[in-house]
């Protein structure tokens, strides 16, 4: 009686995992394939290549849950065709605004380290942007 071959539902996956992780190996499991308590065994009935299968479900179910997009469910459609969708509204708009253009204020997310500790990808640019250095070449 080994570990089932079925995946454990997303709210036991994790806990399983963590359970799993904190026993030692079943010696007459790993000598046998075969345990007398089954499930009820205090030892772990879980090959490392278990573990591992087990640990990249509970990652990919916590990533579900914080990103529920499915990309089934993006819309169909190229770059190309919302840029110029987008040209054409932005052409027709009247060029005088009646709200004036408000600066957008940049926020640093809560919990993040002070700014002087993020290194320079993570920092806000400059006001008026990054400085153009005209004989960078990149390749």
């Amino acid at each position: 009686m080994g570990y089932s071959t079925s995946r454990p539902r997303s709210s036991d996956a994790a806990a399983i995992l963590l359970d799993e992780q904190n026993k030692r190996p079943c010696r007459k499991f790993l000598l046998t394939g075969q345990c007398d308590f089954g499930s009820n065994c205090r030892f772990s009935h879980m090959s490392e290549q278990d573990l591992q299968e087990l640990s990249i479900q509970v990652e990919e179910e916590r990533r579900a849950r914080e990103w529920p997009l499915e990309v089934t469910e993006l819309p169909e459609g190229r770059l190309e065709d919302w840029l110029e969708k987008r040209a054409k509204r932005l052409s027709s708009a009247p060029s005088s605004r009646a709200e004036p253009i408000r600066a957008t204020v940049f926020q640093y997310p809560v919990g993040w380290p002070p700014v002087q500790e993020l290194p320079p990808s993570l920092r806000a640019p400059p006001p008026g942007g990054w400085p153009l250095q005209p004989s960078v070449q990149w390749g």
